[in-house]
């Protein structure tokens, strides 16, 4: 049989004791590399040698796993290597990869890859402008005649554990039964049966109304706010002890310390073949770039926008905001002070958005971000500004203003496009934009970025496409 029918087409593989064992040697000569700053993100406190290892390991081990997938995707057998040196100075223009091995002859890599872990509960694919003008320098140094595809590329990827989850540094996720064992189901019992025989001593209540107390049963609120202190403490602790149990399984660091076989109580741990590495997004450098593709550039020292700008925390219903007055003796459907009517639309252009929309960020005020750019409907909406009074804190000789937001009203079923953002499909009723940030402060690195949603709904079906052809061009 030929290689090339042999070949596994997939986006996802599964984890080698090789790769954790690389990963944890590169954490280990990361932390006693004098020149890597290892403080926590206030720049307070410095992590112990455990939280880098637990950090930079999840990081190694998806870049090897993507390795990993291209080689998988390939019909020759070429050896992709991953740059394994820590450097004392971080590198913009130094790619991922920065060898491929073919017939035992090594060479540069034709294409420049950055690989990136995807973060948790994200909403752009992004990289910083120093990224950026590093990978487009690559380019310029490393003309390469026979590679006429594009040879920038971002690849983002997760590493999930055995149920399918994905796997992040303090993870606080909701558990399930099925990540308990027999051993831990046990402990989960016998702590709960000690805490029902102390609520029967504490209230002297039957046993079916202690289960339903310990239960935390909404029926029992009047017994639980007679709790002492510290059996209710040990009831919320019996609460979490499943997300304890769950994300203290999946540490990577207790996983590799198993695998290692220093002692049986690391057996409490996932095995290594447990994880596997899935690729989520590919995005080229074109495409990243505003003047070749959908990319857009968002400045440093400004709010981070969500690109969500119809629902709030993944709300996909009509906004509560009230624009008509529901009062006794007025008529009904009365605006209310402050809401004005600006007609019918199918457009709302930039401009329309920006002039319209002011939120206060502290230490700021705020329009709709030019980025974003137009709106448009699948059928006229009613369109209203609705304005209200600021009380945010202001710096001394800022200007207090009113803040203003565009709410939309839909008749029927309708939805809004922007050739940036993506599709929202808005249900019939009152629609709020909102101009939003998940993000304390502002920006401190100018970023170019595509909204996420925006490569799930268009980009998303050409994903493995990619795959396959960097494994071949690289």
């Amino acid at each position: 049989m030929i290689r090339s029918e042999m070949i596994s087409t997939s986006l996802e593989c599964n984890i080698t004791t090789q790769m954790f064992e690389k990963a944890f040697n590169f954490g280990l000569d990361y932390f006693i590399n004098p020149d890597k700053v290892v403080k926590d993100r206030t720049g307070t406190k410095e992590r112990s040698l455990g939280q880098i290892l637990e950090d930079q390991m999840i990081g190694k081990i998806v870049e090897y796993g993507v390795c990993k997938i291209l080689e998988q995707n390939q019909s020759d057998s070429k050896e992709i290597i991953p740059d394994d040196t820590v450097q004392s100075e971080f590198e913009y223009g130094q790619p991922d990869v920065i060898k491929v091995k073919y017939n035992a002859e090594e060479r540069e890599p034709h294409i420049f890859l950055e690989i990136k872990n995807s973060p948790k509960n994200y909403e752009w694919i992004s990289v910083y402008d120093s990224q950026f003008e590093g990978m487009n320098k690559w380019k310029t140094d490393n003309p390469t005649k026979k590679i006429k595809s594009e040879k920038i590329f971002v690849i983002f990827a997760s590493l999930l554990d055995k149920h399918g989850e994905r796997v992040f540094v303090n993870d606080v996720e909701e558990s399930t039964k099925q990540w308990l064992n027999e051993d831990d189901l046990k402990k989960v019992e016998t702590t709960k049966i000690k805490l029902i025989t102390e609520v029967i001593s504490e209230l002297g209540c039957n046993n079916n109304t202690s289960e339903k107390i310990v239960l935390l049963d909404k029926s029992e609120e009047k017994n639980i706010d007679k709790l002492s202190e510290e059996t209710l403490r040990g009831i919320k602790n019996l609460i979490n002890l499943k997300n304890t149990f769950k994300k203290r399984k999946k540490d990577v660091l207790g996983s590799f310390l198993k695998y290692k076989k220093l002692s049986t109580k690391f057996d409490f741990f996932f095995n290594l073949d447990d994880y596997k590495v899935k690729i989520d997004y590919v995005v080229s450098g074109k495409e990243l770039d505003p003047s070749t593709g959908v990319g857009r550039k968002f400045p440093k020292d400004v709010f981070w926008p969500s690109p969500e700008i119809f629902w709030v925390n993944g709300d996909h219903k009509p906004s509560t905001i009230k624009i008509r007055s529901t009062a006794k003796g007025k008529k009904c459907g009365t605006l209310l002070s402050g809401v004005v009517e600006n007609g019918e639309k199918k457009k709302l252009t930039s401009k329309y958005l920006e002039s319209n929309t002011l939120i206060w960020k502290n230490p700021n005020y705020w329009h709709y971000p030019k980025q974003f750019g137009d709106i448009s409907f699948t059928e006229k909406v009613k369109v209203f500004v609705k304005e209200t009074k600021s009380t945010g804190k202001l710096k001394k000789d800022q200007e207090r203003k009113n803040l203003k937001s565009i709410v939309v009203e839909c008749k029927n079923k309708t939805t809004a496009s922007s050739t940036f953002l993506g599709d929202f499909v808005l249900e019939p009723g009152t629609w709020k934009i909102n101009v939003w940030s998940k993000m304390e402060g502002l920006k401190k690195r100018d970023d170019y970025a595509i909204a996420k949603r925006y490569y799930d709904q268009y980009l998303s079906d050409k994903t493995l496409e990619r795959i396959i052809s960097i494994a071949k061009n690289i």
